[in-house]
């Protein structure tokens, strides 16, 4: 039996809710920490912040994407980050992303590959990650990964407007879709997260969170939006550090053409 609590920091957010919910299913301790204590089983961040919290603590506060020239959105994360690092005293679990990388044609992005930090979002994810890793006192583990989708696609996003073509017969894309692109699907990362923190005394480490396989755009649409292209490749996660540590086989989504929809299944 898990015996230790994991704290959600971003528990309100798109992520942090289906983690949240992943948990409660599970039966694992939690608490939510959130903006406003507005929900059961929650306290405001503010508050949270006022403690030396002794539980486990998954950082999913960040924003989802931001804006060049932003910096109010950007100077509020930075701030937000570094109170959460300052009253953490067990395992941080930071949720980073695959754009913290320097582009590369050739091969697949290993975890030690060089970084980036030309983009706002690029520059908040690699900033944060410096400070954790940096940190001698600090017990880490910095989880970096592709497009996110949970049960309930985030609207607005590639792979809502891909599930909302083939619902309303009105292709949502605009201009060339035949390009190859990596999804995480949400019970996937949930699963790794819990074997990673059940891991007897988990080192500092970072991880390519990933299926490392990359899924064709068209495919996954009714094939009357389908049309014959040079599809566009994309550089793909490593994930062979994570399967080093842990066995895990990755969900894939398939379009299904008796109903028209998107099923996961295993690679």
């Amino acid at each position: 039996m898990f015996a230790k609590t994991i704290d959600v920091v971003g528990a309100n957010g798109y992520l942090g809710k289906g983690f949240c919910d992943f948990l409660e299913l599970n039966n694992l301790k939690h608490r939510k920490i959130v903006r406003k204590n507005n929900l059961s089983n929650s306290i405001s961040f503010n508050e949270w912040t006022k403690q030396n919290s002794q539980n486990i603590c998954v950082y999913l506060a960040d924003p989802a994407f931001i804006k060049e020239k932003d910096y109010e959105i950007y100077n509020a994360a930075i701030k937000r980050f570094d109170k959460a690092i300052n009253c953490c005293n067990d395992l941080f679990i930071y949720i980073s992303s695959s754009k913290v990388y320097s582009k590369k044609i050739k091969g697949k992005y290993l975890e030690n590959d060089h970084k980036a930090y030309d983009e706002l979002y690029q520059k908040l994810k690699n900033i944060n990650e410096e400070k954790i890793s940096l940190n001698p006192k600090m017990q880490y583990l910095i989880l970096r990964i592709p497009t996110f989708v949970d049960e309930y696609t985030k609207p607005n996003t590639l792979f809502n407007k891909i599930e909302k073509s083939n619902q309303s017969g009105i292709l949502q894309l605009v201009g060339d879709y035949s390009f190859n692109h990596e999804f995480l699907f949400s019970k996937d990362f949930f699963d790794i997260v819990f074997k990673l923190i059940s891991i007897k005394n988990p080192s500092s480490n970072i991880f390519n969170i990933s299926p490392s396989k990359s899924i064709n755009i068209m495919n996954l649409l009714n094939p009357k939006f389908r049309y014959i292209s040079c599809t566009q490749s994309c550089t793909l996660l490593d994930n062979q550090k994570l399967l080093s540590y842990i066995d895990f086989n990755f969900h894939l989504p398939r379009y299904s053409i008796e109903d028209n929809s998107i099923y996961w299944f295993k690679s």
